[in-house]
């Protein structure tokens, strides 16, 4: 009978994600028989399964749970492949049954953390997700046209819901979608050629910076060095981030007279080196961080600007016409991206240098 729980075994889940609790989150559990297992089902907070029936080798290898949050503690939005919830809970809660070859159910011991709470200031903060085949059970090809387009899909964790969208396969300006080792984070490889993805147009809506303060934070890795790259634009110009042929970073903004403000860092990216970047308009300077330390003098800027047309690893135009007068940035970026987030307000250097995490 199902009811019964097999006598001596210990099991528990694990839950795994990106720093700071936020998601894709890992489920997996250990401690069982596997010569023995069935299959089972995975749940969070006591609601129907993660998925249907799971093999033995996802619960074994983890089960990706794609997820995106509101500010706070709710709403908070979650795909579980199928079906978006609203959940207002401070603890997320895993549990799960397993089924054993022989008719008896081990229930893990459950897994309890906090949820991931996102600033309420957060204009987007798109998650980078593992490709459709790495979610878990293959998916059938009827399932997957079903699913269509959200196969391409930045899902935007913050309040505004502004997801991004790759371009579709066979695009040759779609970054590929990789992962830094078995447990580091996803992202997105630029070849520098033409690789981009822009908020508008091509299915996104166009994107409004904050007119006045922000910040802009990347989880960032350089391959190549020795010319010039736009990491990221806007026409406007909002706030735009460069590399120099040095390597070395360069923030610009727009200012009232229509001529730009610039700051370039004191010190060059080393290639194939995760940095963690924060540009940051107070309203009356620009600041640039790198790991949590400031990276050249802070520059005065009287900008008040707002627009659209955002660009991931390229230009979106003013950039690129004012790179060629300044002979500081233009072309497209050759590098990884593992986070882009956006604030409409300007992070203390505490916030940056907690946001950072501990210097490599």
């Amino acid at each position: 009978p199902l009811h019964r729980i097999r006598a001596g075994v210990r099991a528990r889940l694990i839950v795994s994600g990106s720093p700071d609790n936020l998601y894709p989150r890992t489920v997996r559990v250990e401690g069982l028989p596997w010569d023995d297992v069935a299959g089972g089902v995975l749940m969070r907070n006591g609601l129907t399964s993660l998925w249907y029936t799971l093999t033995p080798d996802v619960l074994r290898n983890g089960f990706v749970e794609r997820f995106y949050a509101g500010p706070g503690f709710a709403p908070v939005h979650y795909e579980d492949g199928w079906k978006k919830r609203r959940v207002q809970d401070r603890t997320d809660r895993y549990t799960g049954a397993v089924r054993l070859a022989d008719g008896g159910v081990v229930y893990p011991a459950p897994a309890v953390l906090d949820a991931p709470r996102v600033d309420p200031a957060t204009v987007m903060d798109p998650m980078i997700p593992p490709p459709l085949d790495r979610l878990g059970p293959p998916l059938s090809p009827t399932l997957l046209k079903l699913w269509g387009p959200d196969a391409d899909r930045l899902a935007d964790r913050g309040p505004l819901g502004h997801d991004l969208r790759l371009p579709p396969e066979g695009d040759p300006a779609r970054p590929r979608v990789l992962r830094d080792g078995p447990d580091g984070p996803w992202y997105l490889r630029f070849d520098g050629d033409d690789d981009r993805v822009p908020a508008a147009p091509g299915g996104n809506r166009p994107l409004n910076m904050p007119p006045g303060p922000l910040t802009v934070e990347l989880r960032l890795r350089c391959r190549a060095a020795g010319r010039p790259q736009v990491i990221f634009d806007q026409w406007g110009d909002a706030m735009g981030i460069g590399l120099t042929g040095a390597g070395r970073l360069v923030i610009a903004r727009l200012n009232r007279e229509r001529t730009m403000d610039w700051l370039e860092g004191r010190q060059p990216l080393e290639p194939e080196r995760w940095y963690t970047v924060h540009a940051v308009y107070d309203g009356r300077e620009l600041k640039l961080y790198v790991d949590g330390e400031a990276d050249g003098a802070p520059v005065a800027s009287d900008g008040l600007r707002t627009d659209e047309n955002m660009v991931l690893g390229g230009t979106s135009g003013i950039l690129a016409v004012l790179a060629g007068m300044h002979e500081r940035i233009g072309g497209h970026f050759a590098g990884d991206l593992a986070r882009l987030r956006v604030l409409q307000r300007p992070l203390s250097a505490e916030e940056i240098r907690r946001a950072a995490g501990p210097r490599p």
